[in-house]
This record gives structure tokens, sequence and C-alpha cells, in this order.
């Protein structure tokens, strides 16, 4: 399951995330949130950058379904010298790590 907070841990790109509302938590299979991400630069004279992000998260048969967007700036104010990102729509869809193997080989 997608924990905003856990991803911090394997992802050297991320200054900090941080979990803003939880609009609704029906079960822990269908959860609605709005976070903010800070990203590291990735290299000299390259601004870091955040994102302020709304997503659904739908957790069912194996697969984690999350939609993201952006939200208004009204969430948490822009940093000075930090870009501001922008999702008009993010999708992923994620399989378990034991059926993604039953489709792919490696050798």
């Amino acid at each position: 399951m997608f924990e905003p907070n856990k991803r911090k841990i394997w992802d050297k790109s991320i200054k900090s995330v941080q979990l803003l509302d939880t609009i609704f938590e029906i079960s822990p299979y269908l959860k609605c949130y709005t976070y903010h991400t800070w990203f590291k630069s990735p290299m000299l004279l390259v601004s870091e950058r955040d994102i302020v992000e709304k997503r659904i998260d739908i957790f069912e048969d194996g697969y984690a379904i999350m939609i993201g967007f952006s939200t208004p700036n009204d969430y948490i104010s822009e940093q000075k010298k930090v870009i501001r990102c922008l999702n008009y729509i993010n999708i992923q869809i994620v399989e378990e790590r034991k059926q993604y193997f039953l489709f792919v080989h490696y050798g």
C-alpha cells in the first residue's frame, strides 16, 4: 500500500513529504488525501521543486490505482527559489510484485 511518508525512505530525491489533509478514508483500500512533496535539486544550478497534490488511492485485487491532480496554492504557500509543479492529472496503476513476475521474464 502506498504511504506518502514512507516514500522518502527509498526516494533520495525527496526533501520532505507532508500530509496536509485526509479528505475521506472509507477503508484502507479507498482513501483520498492532500499532500505536499518537496524535491531536492537534481543538480547544480537547477532549482528545487515542490507539488501540492490531491490524490485518490484505490486498492483492489492486487492492484493499486492512484489518481492525482494539483490543488490551488492556498493549501500551502509557495517557497522562495522553489518551483511549484503542476499535475493536471496523474494516473498510476501498480501491480503486486508477485503478479508482475508472472508476465515478465528477465534472463
